[in-house]
């Protein structure tokens, strides 16, 4: 009877320690490979949001400003800071500042730098030419900027204007002087740069014979310089409506037009 009660108290002792050891084993292998593997995976760089990448954009800050155009304040800036968007200048006068469109994002360089990816810089100076400074202070001829552009280190430089060569009191030679200066000192300055001239426009009225004759003067003097000159005609001509209170300034559907015009003749 003694026996038999010690025997059955062995066998309750043994079925104990391997319920144990079956415990143990059962836990450890729910907390193993999979477990660690959770834990030490390798984390992932953070996903690239639409905000984190550069993109061309029309948005224009105050800084580094260059020149004036009238009713607007400075117009040397970029579009885009990205190093990867080509860095193109523009040169001319208030219609390249804008002047007229309700905020720089409309005007047509912005517009146009915006859609091919360009990194703006704006040369601006209202009621100045190839040949004459104009009557508001602090104006200069194009050549006399050169010196500006070239310092923004442009791949491509677009010169527009000549309007008010024609209503300056400067005759055809010293207007015809004053373009070649400008493209002859823009390519001394950048002798790798595209230079494009834009031919010269007028507002809603037909323009006077002596705009072709400074046209042909832009034409030769960029050809010269191994440019390239670009007509876009003259989208402002008959179409009232595309000015701006100052009927000598597109409104922001001028500028629309003068993009597009500009844009197709670029691309042709």
């Amino acid at each position: 009877m003694g026996r038999n009660r010690q025997r059955t108290t062995v066998a309750i002792a043994a079925l104990a320690v391997v319920a144990l050891i079956l415990t143990v084993l059962a836990l450890h292998r729910g907390s193993s490979p999979a477990k660690s593997a959770a834990v030490s995976s390798p984390s992932l760089p953070p996903a690239v949001s639409a905000s984190s990448v550069v993109r061309p954009s029309a948005t224009v800050s105050a800084a580094g400003d260059a020149t004036h155009s009238p009713g607007l304040s400075p117009s040397a800036h970029a579009t885009s800071s990205s190093a990867t968007h080509p860095v193109v200048a523009f040169l001319g006068d208030q219609y390249i500042g804008g002047d007229g469109a309700t905020s720089r994002p409309l005007r047509w360089t912005s517009i146009v730098a915006a859609d091919l990816g360009w990194t703006e810089r704006d040369f601006a100076f209202g009621d100045t030419g190839y040949s004459t400074g104009g009557k508001i202070k602090g104006g200069t001829p194009y050549s006399a900027r050169v010196a500006l552009v070239a310092a923004a280190k442009p791949s491509i430089v677009i010169v527009a204007g000549g309007r008010y060569d024609i209503q300056s009191s400067n005759g055809p030679t010293q207007i015809k002087a004053g373009v070649t200066a400008t493209f002859t000192d823009l390519r001394a300055a950048l002798p790798n740069a595209t230079i494009i001239a834009e031919n010269p426009l007028w507002s809603a009225s037909t323009p006077p014979s002596a705009l072709a004759l400074i046209a042909a003067d832009v034409q030769q003097a960029v050809t010269a310089v191994g440019g390239r000159y670009l007509y876009i005609g003259q989208p402002l001509i008959g179409t009232p409506g595309m000015l701006a209170s100052n009927p000598a300034d597109p409104n922001d559907a001028g500028y629309a037009a003068l993009a597009k015009a500009f844009e197709t003749a670029y691309n042709n």
